[in-house]
C-alpha cells in the first residue's frame, strides 16, 4: 500500500521517499520469476519502482532463475520480455493500481515516458544478463583437488589460496532461484 511508517502518502512523496531510499542503497534488483511471461513488467509497483531508480540514476540489475536464458533466442523474444504497458499493469491492492497511474498520468508524462523508460533499462539488464550467461567459463580447478597432489600441509595451503585467488573474477553470482511478486 502507498505508505510510509503506517501513514498514507501520495505517489509524489512516496516517489521522492523510494529515491532517496535507494541512493542510499546505491542500486536496485529486479526479481524475474522467469524470462517469458514474466509476472514483473505487468506489475505496476514493478514499474514504479524502475521508473523511480532509472528517474533517480540509480543502476539496476535484473535476477533470474539459471534457466530463464534459455527462454530468449531471438529479437522478438526480446522485446516481448520487456514489454511495458503500465496502464493495463496491477497490484494486489487495487487502489494502488489506481493512485500509481494516477500518479503517472498527471506527474510523469504519461504511460508512454513511463513505458518507454522502463522497457529500456528492462532491455539494457536483460541483455546484459543473457551476455553474462551465454559467456564461456574457464573451467576451474577447486583447491582441494589441487591441495591433493601436494607434499606437504604449507603447499596445500598455498595451491589453495592460489587457485582461490586466481580463480575470483570467474565464479558467476549465486544462483537466484526464487522471486515472490506479490
Amino acid at each position: 500500500m502507498l505508505e510510509h511508517n503506517n501513514q498514507a502518502l501520495e505517489p509524489e512523496k512516496l516517489f521522492s521517499i523510494f529515491g532517496e531510499q535507494l541512493k542510499g542503497i546505491g542500486k536496485m534488483l529486479m526479481c524475474f520469476d522467469k524470462l517469458k511471461e514474466c509476472a514483473y513488467p505487468k506489475r505496476i509497483w514493478c514499474i514504479f519502482e524502475v521508473f523511480t531508480a532509472t528517474h533517480s540514476s540509480i543502476p539496476t540489475t535484473v535476477i533470474l532463475p539459471d534457466v530463464a536464458g534459455a527462454d530468449v533466442s531471438t529479437l522478438q523474444d526480446l522485446t516481448q520480455v520487456c514489454h511495458v504497458d503500465a496502464e493495463k499493469a496491477t497490484a494486489t491492492v487495487e487502489t494502488d493500481a489506481v493512485t500509481i497511474k494516477e500518479h503517472i498520468i498527471k506527474k510523469q508524462k504519461g504511460y508512454e515516458h513511463v513505458n518507454q523508460k522502463v522497457e529500456k533499462e528492462l532491455l539494457a539488464e536483460v541483455i546484459h544478463y543473457l551476455e553474462a550467461q551465454r559467456a564461456p567459463v574457464a573451467p576451474t580447478v577447486a583447491p582441494t583437488a589441487r591441495a591433493a597432489h601436494t607434499t606437504s600441509a604449507a603447499s596445500a595451503a598455498s595451491a589453495a589460496r592460489g587457485a582461490s585467488e586466481s580463480t575470483d573474477e570467474l565464479v558467476k553470482p549465486p544462483s537466484w532461484t526464487q522471486c515472490n511478486l506479490q
